[in-house]
């Protein structure tokens, strides 16, 4: 994966790049950087298709008048834009040109010649001049076409917030827990911070319209976070700097594996723990019921706590090595790793 540090510019020939694919573009560009600037440039002729995506995704419309006849004005529109941003401003690391003709191949290469990284985005069609210009191409045509828009499957996440603009606080949050729970089986569990923009990208994935949000952008949604009344969730945000930008980290003091050493190493349950490390659920039961008011009513991947050993079981799949369970006739027990 591409530094997730790198700030980008992205530019979308509207003439030639249909609306429904900015969805894709934008998922796929989380993994290559932070966008600092956003346009889609368009003539009188695309305007309608564009009105609509570009207020719902913040993208900043230019619409370029054709002054020569059979003249397309808006290629010389979006090269002369991407010189202007080379020269002044340093800051940008790379370039996200979309666009499905050759004309853009003398951009790329020269944008690429002077050590920036360009992502070409296009259709099938597109020439294989500007493909290999370009540091790195991605192909748009697989993900539908103009009479039919590609729908991502819909999960129960998303069911709840479907192409956001403006996301309440309470759907924020649920988002927010879940992408990080994704994160965090991902990475290692014994590590409870994870970097904020692997988070935004599982948020994208639960929910491709959070693009749509006013919280998409990592420095905005760092601020939301934590301002957020979830004093339950222990929401923390910590921000670091490796001399090229901010790095935002969040944890969740609330996070299960969390919740669940803590009980482990209370003094209740250590009582009665055998020599190798087993403690019985029922004791857990008792201690996490006592650390948290709100235990029976909580949720872990759709089980209730209330089946503590169906809950325990899914983490142990969660967290390899991290939790044991083991079961005999008359009992259930746990051991969890410090």
């Amino acid at each position: 994966m591409v530094d997730n540090q790198k700030l980008l510019a992205l530019l979308i020939d509207g003439d030639n790049t249909q609306a429904q694919f900015i969805p894709h573009i934008l998922h796929t560009l989380v993994d290559y950087g932070d966008l600092l600037i956003t346009k889609v440039f368009h003539n009188k002729s695309t305007i309608e298709q564009w009105e609509q995506v570009a207020r719902q995704y913040s993208i900043e419309p230019v619409w370029v008048p054709n002054n020569i006849k059979q003249k397309n004005s808006v290629d010389i529109a979006l090269v002369m834009d991407a010189m202007s941003l080379h020269y002044e401003r340093d800051e940008i690391a790379g370039f996200c040109i979309v666009a499905s003709d050759g004309d853009y191949t003398r951009l790329a290469r020269f944008l690429k010649s002077k050590g920036k990284f360009v992502l070409g985005m296009g259709e099938a069609k597109t020439p294989d001049t500007f493909r290999n210009a370009c540091t790195k191409f991605t192909c748009l045509g697989d993900v539908g076409t103009a009479s039919t828009p590609a729908k991502p499957a819909v999960n129960a996440t998303q069911q709840e917030a479907v192409l956001i603009e403006e996301i309440s606080d309470k759907a924020l949050v649920k988002l927010v827990i879940n992408a990080y729970q994704q994160v965090a089986i991902k990475a290692d569990p014994n590590q409870e911070w994870a970097e904020l923009v692997a988070i935004r990208s599982a948020m994208i994935s639960l929910n491709p319209g959070f693009t749509g949000s006013t919280y998409y952008k990592l420095d905005v949604l760092a601020k939301k976070i934590q301002t957020l009344p979830v004093p339950k969730h222990g929401l923390e945000i910590r921000e670091t700097t490796n001399g090229k930008g901010f790095i935002h980290y969040l944890t969740i003091g609330a996070n299960e594996l969390h919740k669940f050493r803590q009980a482990y190493n209370h003094e209740d349950a250590i009582k009665k723990r055998d020599k190798d490390g087993w403690t019985p659920l029922s004791i857990m039961r008792n201690v996490l019921g006592k650390l948290d008011p709100d235990f029976e009513p909580l949720v872990y991947r759709g089980v209730k706590y209330a089946q503590l050993k169906k809950v325990v079981e899914k983490m142990r799949d969660d967290y390899p090595g991290c939790i044991d369970l083991k079961i005999t006739t008359l009992s259930v027990a746990i051991r969890v790793k410090s």
